[in-house]
């Protein structure tokens, strides 16, 4: 062989060299995208299982706080106020509050399993803002209210 073919076949194999490298540099590229995918996905699904589960724990001390601030500023409102008989009528007032703690116990089945209700404290965190909204909008059932009505009518008397 001449040397023009020589250096030529020489340039040719370099050219293949390169062409290999670059197909290989390809997949290790491709490869690091399959992967930063996976690592996306893996990511979006830990924060969809943390999402998850916090939904699933019982509210933390600020929002039972919370829930406790709102049972109390709904029965002073049901009762007709601090300075009302009704509210000063201890059976009575403790009746509304027992009502109101129930009324959440009850929408959100908080009953362990020997029947008896478990405390406000065990609702779970998805249920929060909704508990809320259940207080705010709290109505004593009738015979009850009828018992507040009478006890603070003889205030007007």
């Amino acid at each position: 062989m001449n040397t023009e073919t020589t250096r030529l076949i020489s340039i040719i194999s370099s050219v293949q060299t390169i062409e290999q490298s670059n197909a290989a540099m390809i997949e290790v590229v491709k490869a690091l995208e399959k992967n930063e995918n996976y690592a996306k996905e893996a990511k979006s699904y830990a924060v969809a299982v943390k999402r998850q589960v916090m939904e699933e724990e019982p509210i933390n001390g600020a929002e039972a706080d919370e829930i406790r601030s709102r049972i109390r500023k709904k029965g002073v409102e049901v009762l007709g106020g601090k300075r009302a008989r009704a509210y000063k009528n201890s059976s009575l007032r403790g009746r509304v509050y027992s009502d109101i703690y129930g009324e959440v116990k009850r929408n959100f089945g908080l009953t362990a399993e020997s029947g008896k209700r478990q405390s406000y404290l065990f609702l779970k965190r998805k249920h929060y803002k909704t508990a809320l909204t259940l207080i705010d909008e709290y109505v004593p059932p009738i015979a009850l209210y009828d018992e507040i009505d009478s006890e603070n009518i003889v205030d007007v008397e």
